[in-house]
């Protein structure tokens, strides 16, 4: 009887240690798990957020050091143009050019003006008819030269969020400058004719202060229509045609 008792001890201690152990390795396992849970939603969190700052920091990081505009750095363009006051005249200006674009101040980082070099050249004619009892003769004068340029754009194109959308087709320039000059005087009658050669036609070419300026609407991106002012000695309105590079 005694044994029996012995053997349903021992039997009932060696369960009891059994479920105990069995609770204590549940439990463990348990607390084990929600850590690794925890750590790894605490970890997963943290590599999307570095993602997101390094892709938004590519995409805020500017492509170009320039802002959108017709005439940045490193535009070359030609222009040809016909001078609108020589035709009240009864004359004719022929205004051929080129420019070089080569430097940019972006005004706040987001207005940017262009700077660069122009060359213009020029040829303008007119004439006049004189009559006046019976006595008839007629004039022409004519000029020809080149201007040099320093000249400044204000053309921002999609650099400036709020602009209206057909502004962003249009250029504003101006220009200052030199010229260089020459004129002559043809003329019917043979005393006038020697007054201009001794006024005109036998002295050097003319050197003076020039100036320019004026708005160009581009039609596409590399083709323009310019009016402008000028000033060469005397003054000129000219409607060109741009051709950008």
């Amino acid at each position: 009887m005694a044994v029996k008792k012995m053997v349903w001890l021992v039997a009932m201690t060696v369960f009891m240690v059994g479920g105990v152990f069995g609770a204590t390795k549940t439990t463990n396992t348990q607390q084990t798990k929600p850590t690794k849970v925890t750590n790894t939603q605490q970890t997963k969190p943290v590599q999307p957020t570095n993602a997101q700052q390094t892709k938004s920091t590519k995409t805020t990081a500017p492509t170009s050091q320039f802002l959108e505009s017709h005439y940045k750095p490193n535009t070359f363009a030609v222009n040809v143009g016909l001078d609108l006051w020589a035709f009240t005249y009864g004359g004719f200006g022929f205004y051929p050019g080129a420019e070089w674009v080569f430097s940019q101040y972006a005004l706040e980082k987001q207005i940017p003006f262009d700077f660069g070099i122009a060359v213009q050249g020029f040829y303008y004619t007119r004439g006049y008819d004189y009559a006046y009892l019976g006595y008839n003769y007629s004039w022409r004068y004519n000029y020809l030269g080149v201007g040099v340029f320093g000249t400044m754009h204000f053309g921002p194109k999609k650099s400036i969020p709020t602009l209206p959308e057909f502004l962003e087709r249009v250029d504003f320039y101006a220009g200052i400058g030199i010229f260089f000059r020459s004129i002559w005087v043809t003329s019917s009658d043979p005393a006038a004719q020697h007054y201009y050669d001794t006024y005109y036609n036998e002295k050097p070419s003319l050197v003076g202060l020039a100036t320019i300026g004026g708005v160009t609407y581009f039609l596409t991106d590399s083709f323009g229509i310019r009016f402008d002012g000028s000033y060469y000695g005397y003054g000129g309105a000219t409607i060109s045609a741009v051709f950008k590079f």
